[in-house]
């Protein structure tokens, strides 16, 4: 053999041991998203021989996730399964993703979500880049082809939260409200951790219109048995729903007649049917001028009736108490001068007090149990007081100096069982954590449509409005 056959021998030779037994090719969901929405990675894979692997888009230090904002590529930031078990909480030595053996030739393609590792990117421009070693050696490494994707700076219109599961307490889900920079207006569902709404597991556009004050009904049941919650909001004389998840939505948004004229209010919250469907409870008037309330039930496919119960009067605020299996619902209501309870299945009419001023009104609980809140606020106070869902008093009167209140609140409670309780108002946040009540200003860049509390440990609060684009979220 001569030296020049021999020499195209050895490159050959160390192109094929030089040759990688994966591939990897990433191609993004979105080349833009919003700010806060959930940003989704598609990595196509392919073996050339068996190989043992753990899953590329989640282990603990095999893949590597390098976020590069092009505006500024020396803030570049690399992500492990470390960053992904810090974020989430994930303590001591356990298993991140999946191990498995890949069969030589096989193809697949699987998702990586960045928000597994960090929190919501700021506005700008990014460049992805994603590699996995699947082997003990740095050489045993392969790298996607990077991408380029956007996020589009936002400005949050409304945003309403609910905790789900035992006792209120296993994760936090909700919907906002944001308008794009070319004015288009979108709807997102999210799921975060119940004591960090910036720890996101995900947040979808879900690709509908829904109403102003749309909520989530209320769950009670595993939130993980659930694919499904049901957004539910008023629509003139109408209550609407869509079946939200967190692919965007299953279906197209429906309403159903509540049998009140125009105008009718949804007193929050409605109650998903462990089945599927919903109930849910709105008050108004009749074309004849009664103040009723209207017991909603909608199915699983999408059939509704409704039944219709004389009340003293139209509420000012309203919300429901779901008892026992939901089939006695207890509405909670403020009329002028009282506030009122009224049992929907016998029309018994229960006056808890008297009422003065603007009262806010709220219902915390969990499979047929909880409390309702009443928030009364004067020029310079407040006035908090709570019963539990039947009715007994659970707090008495507590009367808290606050200086001026403007706004219109948003009402966060901590638990069913819990006694305390977070109000935002316009730049100011009151809070009442055991016998420390504290009237604390909240920082301009914070302030904005008032979307809730999360969590006050050791005397510092978190709002789950945090700086996002150009809007409060």
């Amino acid at each position: 053999m001569n030296r020049e056959a021999a020499g195209v021998l050895l490159a050959l030779w160390g192109l094929s041991a030089g040759a990688q037994p994966l591939t990897l090719r990433a191609r993004p969901d979105k080349r833009q998203t919003l700010a806060g929405e959930s940003i989704l990675i598609q990595i196509d894979q392919a073996v050339s021989s068996d190989l043992d692997m753990e899953t590329v888009e989640r282990n603990r230090n095999r893949t590597r996730i390098a976020i590069v904002p092009l505006a500024n590529p020396s803030a570049r930031r690399v992500f492990t399964g470390g960053d992904y078990a810090q974020l989430h909480g994930v303590e001591g030595i356990v298993q991140l993703g999946d191990a498995f053996r890949a069969p030589a030739g096989r193809k697949w393609t699987t998702e990586l979500n960045l928000l597994d590792y960090t929190r919501p990117l700021a506005p700008g421009r990014y460049r992805i880049e994603i590699s996995y070693r699947y082997g003990n050696q740095e050489k045993d490494t392969v790298r996607t082809n990077p991408v380029e994707i956007e996020v589009l700076a936002v400005h949050v219109e409304s945003a309403a939260f609910r905790r789900f599961g035992f006792n209120s307490g296993e994760v936090l889900r909700g919907l906002w409200s944001a308008t794009g920079p070319d004015g288009s207006r979108h709807w997102l569902y999210q799921e975060s951790a119940s004591n960090d709404p910036g720890v996101v597991s995900y947040a979808v556009d879900v690709g509908a219109d829904l109403g102003a004050a749309a909520h989530l009904a209320q769950l009670n049941d595993i939130p993980a048995m659930q694919f499904t919650n049901y957004a539910v909001w008023t629509a003139g004389p109408r209550v609407c729903w869509l079946a939200v998840n967190r692919e965007g939505r299953s279906g197209n948004p429906a309403c159903a007649d509540t049998g009140l004229a125009g105008g009718a209010a949804l007193a929050d919250p409605a109650l998903q049917e462990r089945q599927g469907g919903f109930r849910a409870v709105a008050t108004g008037k009749t074309a004849d001028g009664k103040s009723m309330a209207s017991v909603v039930s909608v199915t699983a496919d999408g059939k509704a009736v409704h039944r219709m119960i004389a009340i003293p009067e139209w509420p000012v605020s309203a919300c429901v108490g779901w008892m026992g299996d939901g089939e006695s619902p207890m509405l909670f209501y403020a009329a002028q001068g009282y506030i009122a309870l009224v049992d929907l299945a016998t029309n018994a009419v229960k006056r808890l007090g008297a009422a003065s001023g603007e009262v806010q009104l709220a219902v915390d609980q969990w499979m047929g149990n909880g409390r309702y809140w009443a928030f009364a606020v004067g020029s310079n106070s407040l006035e908090a007081r709570s019963w539990s869902l039947d009715g007994r008093p659970a707090t008495g009167a507590e009367d808290l100096r606050t200086g001026a209140l403007r706004g219109h609140p948003a009402v966060t409670t901590f638990g069913p069982e819990s006694p305390d309780f977070a109000l935002q108002f316009d730049h100011v946040l009151v809070t009442r954590v055991g016998a420390r009540a504290v009237a604390d200003s909240i920082p301009l860049a914070l302030s904005g449509t008032p979307a809730g509390i999360f969590s006050i440990e050791g005397g510092t609060t978190g709002l789950i409005v945090t700086r996002v684009g150009d809007g409060a979220r």
